[in-house]
């Protein structure tokens, strides 16, 4: 940014000469917003107004469409003050636009303060899902669907069969195309899920399979977990070579001699 003393300028619509911030020398061309408006560098365009329909000429408003061609259709497109009666006390009152009201026709509820605080806690008492205990719901809108009375036990019901994003069970992972299954927590694991056919290796043996043991489908389709199907490499060099050829790709499966030899 360049500092230094003002630079007087000659306004390029009414000739008048102004003093121009040194920083804008090179940019600043009218005196005024006025001139600059009736410069006609920003052309009027024709719009239609969505309260009385009629079409008018306007320039944009900071870079966006106008909506209305005067203050009197604005507001009457509005939301109107009308006569209400309060939820809580039941008293007649002017309801005016409320900007916190998530339900109802977007005026206000209560018709004081008072009423407001005595509403929110006019709600029905209810058991806790998890534990039992009874709670007052956050709110009106949330009485009937909050089951729970704090975050904890939040966590606690929405989890398992009752999580959102919870599968049946089951699911495969596509871009491997392998079968996954729920089993729980395991030790040293972080995921609930394991893979179908390693699960299949691990009942057929007796045992947890290792990290370090990797299972191949001889026929490379990653949902065909047959037994014979399926052939166990002892570590993950080995399961290296066969995939890039340093070894020969199995041909049948190897789990009845790899039981035998491991009894």
């Amino acid at each position: 940014m360049t500092y230094g003393p003002a630079v007087v300028k000659t306004c390029e619509h009414c000739k008048i000469e102004y003093a121009c911030p040194n920083h804008r020398k090179n940019k600043s061309r009218f005196c005024s917003i006025t001139c600059r408006n009736k410069s006609g560098l920003l052309p009027r365009t024709q719009y239609t107004c969505q309260n009385c329909n009629d079409t008018f000429l306007a320039r944009p408003d900071h870079g966006a469409d106008r909506r209305f061609c005067s203050r009197k259709c604005f507001l009457g497109n509005c939301v109107q003050p009308t006569d209400k009666a309060c939820l809580y006390c039941g008293s007649m009152f002017i309801a005016k636009r409320s900007s916190t009201a998530t339900w109802g026709d977007g005026r206000r509820l209560y018709c004081s303060k008072q009423c407001f605080v005595a509403g929110s806690r006019s709600f029905e008492e209810k058991p806790c899902a998890v534990c039992g205990v009874m709670f007052y719901p956050i709110s009106r809108e949330r009485q009937e669907n909050q089951c729970t009375c704090s975050v904890k036990c939040k966590n606690v019901f929405f989890s398992g069969v009752n999580a959102h994003g919870f599968r049946g069970g089951e699911h495969v992972q596509k871009h491997v195309n392998h079968k996954f299954v729920l089993v729980g927590k395991r030790q040293g694991y972080v995921g609930k899920y394991m893979a179908e056919h390693r699960i299949i290796i691990s009942k057929y043996l007796g045992r947890m399979i290792k990290r370090t043991e990797v299972v191949i489908h001889i026929n490379n389709q990653g949902l065909d977990n047959r037994l014979s199907n399926l052939y166990l490499c002892e570590s993950m060099s080995e399961f290296g070579r066969r995939r890039h050829g340093s070894l020969p790709w199995p041909t049948e499966s190897n789990l009845k001699t790899y039981k035998e030899t491991n009894a």
